[in-house]
Parts: structure tokens; C-alpha cells; sequence
């Protein structure tokens, strides 16, 4: 018997030590390829993390921790798309200019990561340097950023 552990929030911790996973998959398809918008919302404790990590292993492209669940049988691309996944438990600012200079600095990791650290303008609005983060860790940097 498969054993249920609410201390896990990784898909693919949860996948790869055998735990019980409800299968939700046919719904996070349901969202990828469906509205362009979605507001998603949660009540506190009801699974949001591993909901995020689950779309951060299907946009990784990591179909192997899919096997045997309603996606894998579903008419996905299993494209690989950029990830930029910032922790806001890890934020411990207080005021919104602290806030934006935390956020700047989780950008520029994630920027690293890829390989696009010159995307972003050091001194700028965290909001300005996210879209320029996002166009460029997707292939579509404006020299008109620069």
C-alpha cells in the first residue's frame, strides 16, 4: 500500500519515493491548453506547492515522471518551455521596496540560470525586469530592453 505524505510538495519527490498521488493531471491539461487566463486559488495547506510543481516538471518536460498518469495518454506536446519559479516563502520583507529588491534578486538568479543575465536592468522596477526576463529566457529578447 502506497503511503500518503502531506510533507511532500514535489512532484518529483512524491513520484520517485512511490508515495500516493491523486491524479490530477487531466485537470492541470485542462488548464494548459485551455483559457489563456487562469486566477488560481487555493485555501492555505490545500496542495498549491506540489500544484506548482507539477506544472514545473510538465513545462521541464519531464515526461518519464508522468508515466501511467491521465497526461501521459492526453495529446500533450511535452514541448519544454523556461521555468521561473520564485519561492515567496522564502521572503521575509516587509516593506515594498524590500520587496521589490528581494524579487530583483530572485530574478537575476533565475536570469543566470539561463543564461540571460544582461535581460535585466540593475536598478530597475522588479515587474520591468520580469518581463524582460521572460521574453528573453524565451527566445524573444528586444534589443529595445537594453
Amino acid at each position: 500500500m502506497k503511503v500518503i505524505d502531506p510533507t511532500i510538495s514535489s512532484f518529483e519527490s512524491l513520484i520517485a519515493s512511490n508515495n500516493l498521488y491523486v491524479d490530477k493531471t487531466a485537470y492541470i491539461y485542462k488548464l494548459v491548453t485551455g483559457p489563456r487566463m487562469v486566477f488560481f486559488s487555493r485555501p492555505r495547506r490545500f496542495g498549491k506547492s506540489l500544484t506548482v510543481s507539477t506544472f514545473d516538471a510538465l513545462f521541464r518536460g519531464r515526461r518519464e515522471l508522468f508515466a501511467g498518469l491521465a497526461i501521459d495518454s492526453l495529446p500533450y506536446d511535452w514541448k519544454v518551455y523556461p521555468v521561473i519559479h520564485i519561492d515567496f516563502g522564502d521572503c521575509g520583507e516587509t516593506s515594498p521596496e524590500c520587496l521589490d529588491s528581494w524579487l530583483n534578486e530572485q530574478l537575476s538568479i533565475a536570469a543566470a540560470s539561463y543564461g540571460v543575465s544582461e535581460a535585466l536592468v540593475p536598478g530597475d522596477k522588479s515587474f520591468n525586469n520580469f518581463r524582460r526576463l521572460i521574453a528573453a529566457a524565451s527566445g524573444g529578447i528586444r534589443k529595445s530592453w537594453f
